[in-house]
């Protein structure tokens, strides 16, 4: 759209562009490390670059039109070094490559899996809320004898420490008749 703005490019060159870059971005940065390396931006510069470099040069110099050389130079390194990885995968090698015994072997356990994630209908639910009670009843331990009140709030056993907190309590109380203290 950007370059229809423009308007001084022929529409089949641009619409020859448009879709070998499709091409380009549907295959080559999956396959390759352009989405760690490189912006969406980025990318898409660099497979323009791969499908018509004259008009990924006339963008960029249009949009860079107010930057320094040094800004624009910059940036032409870095969509080359962008088109530089996409072009290590092609996307002409994208019917031979899922086609391969290599890759096709390597994909039939991750479909396997993938197919039973997406269709929870094929999933036995019956059997596998079986399987989990089964497992609950083979875990559960022996309860522990109930522990007195005394054993887990702790009571007066005659000790010192006892007798000086049932002092706080009774002071505290005889303060006033609020048990949290004074209001701030």
């Amino acid at each position: 759209m950007e370059l229809r703005r423009l308007g001084d490019f022929d529409e089949n060159r641009l619409g020859r562009a448009h879709q070998r870059t499709r091409e380009i971005l549907k295959f080559s940065p999956l396959l390759t490390d352009a989405y760690f390396h490189y912006t969406p931006s980025q990318i898409m510069f660099g497979a323009l670059s791969m499908a018509d470099e004259g008009l990924a040069q006339r963008l960029l110099r249009d949009a860079l039109a107010n930057e320094s050389e040094s800004a624009k130079n910059k940036v032409l390194e870095l969509v080359q070094s962008c088109r530089a990885v996409l072009e290590r995968e092609p996307p002409e090698r994208r019917t031979t490559y899922w086609g391969a015994d290599v890759s096709k072997e390597t994909m039939k356990p991750l479909n396997k899996k993938l197919r039973k994630c997406r269709d929870p209908d094929r999933v036995d639910l019956v059997a596998l809320q079986k399987a989990r009670r089964e497992q609950a009843q083979k875990k559960t331990k022996p309860k522990a004898p109930m522990k007195d009140d005394g054993d887990v709030f702790g009571t007066s056993n005659g000790t010192k420490k006892d007798d000086e907190r049932d002092a706080k309590r009774r002071r505290v109380a005889a303060n006033g008749s609020d048990t949290f203290g004074p209001p701030l």
